[in-house]
């Protein structure tokens, strides 16, 4: 199958699959590092990561054969991610930044090399960080004409 083909694919599913309801919200503090598990239920041949961020849409992360060997691309930001080969279904985000990785993430199987297979859907967001309105102080002018009135006029 087209590599287009299957990013046009796995666009329209995944937009299926988030319109249904069906994702798990997960809030990460900025910059500790993020697992996203994602397994899904019949393995095929290739396993397809990716993620659409809330600022700049659909981004590839990378792919895995069926043995668990990451497939080398030259579009992936494949050093932002920590993967295992014995965690197959888990791909680490090494430093989570709310600006940059807040978003849905899912992943495919290319399964009898026609069919897309989806695992479940996760949303990264950041933190909340509440920040204290600002302390305004307020200094007042003291009169020093206190005891005779007419000499401070």
């Amino acid at each position: 199958m087209d590599q287009k083909w299957i990013h046009i694919l796995v666009i329209l599913v995944f937009c299926q699959k988030m319109t249904a309801g069906d994702v798990d919200k997960k809030t990460i503090k900025e910059g500790e590092p993020a697992d996203i598990e994602c397994e899904v239920i019949e393995k095929g041949t290739l396993i397809i990561w990716f993620r659409v961020l809330d600022k700049s849409g659909m981004e590839f992360i990378a792919s895995f054969s069926s043995a668990g060997l990451k497939k080398q691309t030259q579009t992936s930001p494949s050093s932002e991610f920590i993967y295992t080969r014995s965690q197959q279904h888990i791909v680490t985000l090494k430093s989570f930044n709310r600006d940059k990785d807040s978003g849905l993430y899912s992943c495919a199987s290319l399964y009898r090399g026609t069919e897309l297979k989806f695992g479940p859907v996760i949303q990264l967001v950041g933190e909340k960080v509440e920040v204290a309105p600002p302390i305004i102080t307020t200094t007042t002018k003291q009169d020093l004409c206190t005891t005779a009135a007419a000499m401070c006029l």
